[in-house]
């Protein structure tokens, strides 16, 4: 599904955009904008799946912010049009927290992975000790393998515990290496595609090669 997902949406950029000379009836470059909720996640037990599905929704969250308030702001500054000045909370610092590279959470649940005795206890304690001072970040008093992060809808409290598994489970490169064999011409298509792109952004590993990719890396 998610390959599928992937191709349909480089069909629709290639169709609806051929360049800067491309353009729309108003002289703009044709586009197409697609905002989809995933919805926000908070049960008694949050996982790695929760995470996922949340980490998305302060991706979107913060487009919104961006299109609907800054970018509408600065239309209207650019115009001479007054307007009043709208608050609205920065999910940046949030962001920041999940997904910065070489700082963040996926970042050090990767590291985790290639250090010796590896668990997911030590993962947490070592965000405990990085996030300690961190606006959106906090502990859970009632479990220590548990993390805080407060998020743009709430506060959310994650169970690390199977998160280095959960981590690690990408399809086994025999599957990928057999669908994009295959004799369908759409499924080789895609999952070749795939394995080049994932190809180029993968950070080497020590030995010189590609590391492994990861639901994080991702």
């Amino acid at each position: 599904y998610f390959q599928i997902f992937d191709s349909l949406i480089r069909k629709v950029n290639e169709t609806i955009f051929k360049g800067d000379g491309d353009t729309g009836r108003e002289g703009s470059p044709l586009s197409i904008g697609v905002l989809d909720i995933y919805g926000f996640e908070l049960f008694e037990v949050n996982s790695f799946e929760q995470l996922c599905i949340n980490y998305a929704n302060e991706k979107l969250q913060y487009f919104f912010n961006s299109v609907i308030f800054q970018g509408e702001m600065q239309m209207y500054e650019s115009e001479g049009i007054s307007c009043d000045q709208i608050v609205f909370q920065d999910n940046q610092p949030c962001l920041d927290l999940i997904e910065k590279k070489s700082y963040g959470i996926l970042s050090k649940l990767d590291e985790e992975l290639i250090v010796p005795n590896g668990s997911d206890a030590k993962f947490c304690e070592k965000c405990h000790n990085s996030f300690k001072e961190h606006d959106f970040y906090s502990t859970n008093i009632q479990n220590k393998n548990d993390f805080v992060i407060r998020h743009f809808a709430g506060k959310v409290s994650y169970r690390s515990d199977g998160f280095m598994e959960k981590n690690k489970d990408t399809l086994a490169v025999t599957l990928t290496n057999a669908l994009e064999a295959s004799n369908n011409k759409f499924v080789s298509e895609i999952f070749t595609y795939a394995k080049k792109a994932i190809a180029a952004t993968a950070s080497p590993s020590k030995k010189g090669g590609a590391s492994k990719p990861t639901i994080a890396k991702r």
